[in-house]
């Protein structure tokens, strides 16, 4: 079963992401970048995907994605980016950044399912093709 961390400063948002996911998958809701950096430090097991809410007081969203993808713990975790924003160039900074989706707020519970279900997917196949390789 795949673990997905969401990290979000809004509760609702943060709850309306924990209840559409928690059935297929282990959640782990954290509410600040900050938390969720030390979380991540002190982890022997990786999420293996990321849910990252941009506009966050202290450590925003596009800083928190810089600070993974730095990190050779964390920087081939898969990052979906959530956002309220409907500028486009938020969008297209995300991608530059290494994002690998972006889902606008508020989040459609099954929206959600449906992309990290397709990053899950490709996750697996990935392992399936590291796997026959060896």
């Amino acid at each position: 079963m795949h673990t997905i961390m969401i990290i979000d400063d809004n509760e609702t948002e943060l709850l309306i992401a924990q209840k559409a996911l928690e059935k297929d998958y282990i959640v782990v809701p954290m509410s600040n970048s900050k938390q969720a950096l030390m979380r991540l430090a002190k982890a022997t097991i990786m999420p293996n995907i990321i849910l990252l809410d941009i506009a966050m007081p202290g450590i925003n969203g596009f800083e928190m994605i810089m600070r993974l993808k730095t990190s050779e713990k964390a920087k081939n975790i898969p990052v979906i980016f959530l956002s309220a924003d409907l500028d486009n160039s938020t969008e297209l900074e995300a991608y530059r950044l290494g994002a690998v989706d972006f889902i606008r707020k508020p989040v459609v519970a099954d929206l959600l399912r449906k992309r990290v279900e397709l990053q899950a997917s490709l996750l697996d196949h990935q392992r399936r093709m590291e796997n026959y390789n060896q």
